[in-house]
């Protein structure tokens, strides 16, 4: 089942020292956050990039945040608390809006990937796949077909929905044992959404996905 987005509020705080608050009208550079686990230790994080700084926040897992706007397109995220750098993020050159996906790594830091969403290659009906297993994924999507390699990301969207306005949903795993499927489920035509899907593996080796859907709105 896909998830309800929900929506996340960004807490402003005071400025340190020697750093500056990021003002709303500063840019017009718009990022949203999404980890796909967050440690119950990390507490409020927050950008800065040549000492100019954003309120902090609380990074969300079960939605994307409310959108954030930045005047830079080099950034690191850091923890509050201990002021430790937990990832750094670049921008690409194109694009005034994006999502940015924190994906875990050792140390208790996170490695992001970038989201362009102001353009035509992410579009309502999307699903942006990650595969963090190291299997490969097979999808069926309605009628539509894609493998995803270990590590990889790919965009794709469902295609030949049912008359009863439902799209037919397989994943199923391959390795070296063969193909393992791994859920079948059905999802509504909603062409107000895209969606975010994420194949994850824990340390028994059992994979499962996530979805969380992206309500567009028409931005005011």
């Amino acid at each position: 089942m896909k998830l309800i987005l929900l929506s996340a509020l960004f807490l402003l705080t005071i400025p340190l020292p020697g750093q500056e608050i990021a003002k709303s009208g500063n840019s017009s550079i718009k990022i949203r956050m999404l980890a796909m686990v967050v440690p119950p230790e990390l507490g409020k994080v927050y950008l800065i990039s040549d000492d100019v700084r954003t309120p902090e926040f609380d990074i969300p897992i079960n939605n994307v945040s409310e959108p954030l706007k930045v005047s830079r397109r080099t950034l690191i995220l850091k923890d509050s608390k201990k002021d430790a750098i937990l990832c750094n993020i670049m921008l690409p050159e194109e694009g005034k809006r994006f999502v940015i996906v924190l994906a875990p790594v050792k140390n208790s830091q996170y490695t992001a990937h970038v989201i362009r969403t102001d353009d035509l290659s992410f579009r309502s009906g999307d699903c942006f796949f990650v595969n963090f297993t190291h299997k490969s994924i097979l999808g069926k999507l309605g009628t539509n077909h894609f493998t995803l390699e270990s590590g990889k990301v790919a965009v794709s969207r469902p295609d030949g929905a049912r008359v009863e306005n439902f799209y037919d949903i397989a994943f199923a795993s391959r390795g070296a044992e063969g193909d393992r499927l791994l859920s079948t489920s059905r999802w509504p035509v909603d062409n107000k959404i895209r969606s975010y899907v994420f194949f994850i593996e824990d340390f028994s080796g059992h994979i499962s996905y996530r979805a969380i859907d992206e309500f567009l709105m028409e931005e005011k």
